[in-house]
């Protein structure tokens, strides 16, 4: 648990301070001689401040005992769909199998969980053009099933696969000892769907 701890704050934390650290530097030296160039660093810094921020507070949830039953994450997946989503005025959906709701995850199940529906809702939010996006959570036999939609631009499958955020929620979904299934195509939106084991 610790070395996952200290993984994620490496991974989550320590590059974007980096970068802040990095971009104060040049925005210190560009702030006479170049005040736009100096501004868009500026808010690049806020940006990847509110980053680090939501990082950290990601980190904390998932290590909190109390956030194990999927209900807990639901309210989570909610929250960040509506600070995501709605200042772009996409409406988002979710609905949960009521029977999952006392279903209990381990924090880095929990954790790589809702990391996968973090991107997913990110890249709707970045590139979609999406009004509407649907989650829907259900058992299916012994397996936990997580389905993303969104009625959006939608984008080749196939030109995509090299970018980091979905080879990362591709290599989450393997840690989680799942599949995940990408299916998108240009004018008809994107469905994501995760399948885990349940135990």
């Amino acid at each position: 648990m610790r070395n996952n701890i200290a993984k994620d704050l490496h991974d989550e934390i320590g590059s974007t301070l980096t970068s802040i650290k990095i971009l104060s530097e040049v925005s210190g030296k560009s702030i006479d001689r170049d005040s736009g160039k100096a501004r868009a660093f500026l808010e690049k810094i806020s940006e990847q401040s509110a980053a680090a921020q939501q990082g950290i507070s990601d980190i904390v949830w998932a290590v909190k005992p109390e956030n194990d039953k999927l209900e807990n994450m639901v309210i989570r997946m909610r929250e960040y769909a509506a600070q995501t989503l709605e200042s772009k005025n996409v409406r988002t959906d979710i609905h949960i199998d009521a029977q999952l709701l006392g279903t209990g995850l381990s924090m880095q199940q929990r954790r790589d969980f809702f990391l996968i529906y973090k991107e997913a809702v990110n890249n709707i939010a970045k590139y979609a053009g999406a009004t509407l996006v649907t989650v829907d959570i259900r058992a299916e036999g012994h397996s936990l099933h997580l389905r993303i939609r969104d009625n959006g631009a939608g984008f080749d499958t196939a030109r995509s696969r090299s970018t980091s955020g979905l080879r990362n929620m591709r290599s989450r979904a393997e840690a989680l000892g799942g599949t995940l299934e990408i299916n998108s195509s240009a004018g008809e939106g994107t469905a994501i769907h995760l399948r885990i084991p349940l135990t």
